[in-house]
């Protein structure tokens, strides 16, 4: 099984999930988020993914949070389905 996903204790509170890249030192992903998530915050990413604690997606998509653990997990288990 190839990893797609990390998780980890932002320095901000809560935790981030970030993807693996897709080579050694690129920037390209092994697993991308859906399009969908890009850039949203708050509420709007809450609405799109369903999950509650969700706090922003980077708009490029490589990197995003939720306010707990288990957030950050169901977000990064939902992009890779």
């Amino acid at each position: 099984t190839e990893i797609q996903f990390v998780i980890f204790p932002s320095n901000r509170g809560g935790f981030n999930w970030q993807c693996v890249p897709n080579t050694l030192g690129g920037f390209g992903q092994r697993k991308p988020v859906p399009t969908e998530w890009k850039g949203l915050q708050g509420e709007e990413l809450q609405k799109v993914t369903g999950i509650s604690t969700a706090t922003f997606c980077h708009p490029a998509g490589f990197i995003g949070g939720a306010e707990t653990f288990e957030g950050a997990y169901a977000l990064a288990k939902k992009a890779s389905e």
